[in-house]
Order: C-alpha cells, then structure tokens, then sequence
C-alpha cells in the first residue's frame, strides 16, 4: 500500500482530531483578526448548549460569562494575548443557551506574523464535575477542621474538670 493522497491524508488527520476532541470534551475557538469572526467548533457549540445553526460573534460569547468579573477578566485576557503575546487559562462560571450554570476551563494564545496578530485561538472545556468534586473536598476539609477544633475543646475542657477536684485532693493529702 502505497502513501495516501495528501488531501485524503487532510481529511483523516481531521477527522481523528475532530473525534479526539469529542472524546476528551475539549472544544475549539478562533477569532480571526483580520475579519473579526469567532469560530466555534461543535464541541465548544455543545458545551454552550446552544442550537446546531447558531453562529457565535465576540460580543454574543463573552455574554455567556455568567459574572461581570467574568467577562472583564476574558476581555482582558485578550487584550494582554492581542497586545503584549500572552497566553491565557482560566477557569470561570458559564451559562449557556439553555440557562444551565456550569465551569469552564478555557486557553488560548495569539498567533503572530511579522508584527502583527493574525488570530487568538485555544481550548475550551466544561469542568463543572471537577469543580464539584473540589468544592466537596473542600467542604469536608472544613468539616474536618471542625470536629478537629471541637476534640480539642472537649479535651481542654475535661481536662480542666478533672484537674481542679485533684488540686483539691492533692491540697487535702498534702496537708494528712
């Protein structure tokens, strides 16, 4: 068997990335400079919960961000990715299309050529389950703590009860 045409190669490279992102949950987006335009590829679309024909602008994704602070804090990632070539993670509160709250995880970077920014590109994944699994470690970390804090008090407290009737009887022995 001999090497494969390259664009039937394009199409099984794509094809694989296209199913690798499906099974890891990790979606795509990319902002063209030049024109502006968002792509979202259908995991992300999935992810935000939103119809098969919904085309996404800048202005309609960032409204997704369920926090004020959200949205400035991506706007601003953007602008530090745009205008001083740095690359982003965060981790924020989303509420897609049909209202449902829920954590996302998103990256992305600019890609330059010859001074100028041609694209910001990068991931974006629902990481709502982690974000529970946390929030229940934590709660039980303090719970922890609690009933740490309340042993201690219970045994400071029985020892003080036991320590003044034996300063008494100690008191009594030492005067026999």
């Amino acid at each position: 068997m001999g090497p494969q045409p390259l664009d039937q190669h394009s199409t099984l490279l794509e094809t694989f990335l296209q199913r690798t992102s499906e099974v890891a949950g990790v979606g795509g987006w990319e902002i063209n400079m030049d024109t502006g335009e968002l792509f979202w590829s259908e995991v992300t679309k999935q992810i935000h919960e939103v119809p098969e024909n919904y085309t996404p602008n800048v202005k309609d994704a960032i409204s997704f961000y369920a926090t004020s602070e959200g949205r400035k804090q991506v706007e601003h990632a953007f602008y530090r990715a745009v205008e001083a070539k740095e690359s982003f993670r965060m981790e924020l509160s989303l509420r897609t299309w049909t209202g449902r709250f829920i954590w996302i995880e998103t990256r992305g970077e600019a890609e330059w050529e010859d001074n100028r920014c041609l694209r910001v590109f990068g991931t974006f994944q629902d990481i709502t389950a982690r974000k529970e699994i946390e929030r229940k470690q934590e709660e039980e970390h303090r719970q922890a703590l609690d009933r740490n804090k309340a042993k201690s008090e219970f045994i400071s407290n029985l020892s003080h009860e036991l320590r003044t009737p034996m300063n008494a009887i100690l008191g009594f022995a030492q005067l026999l």
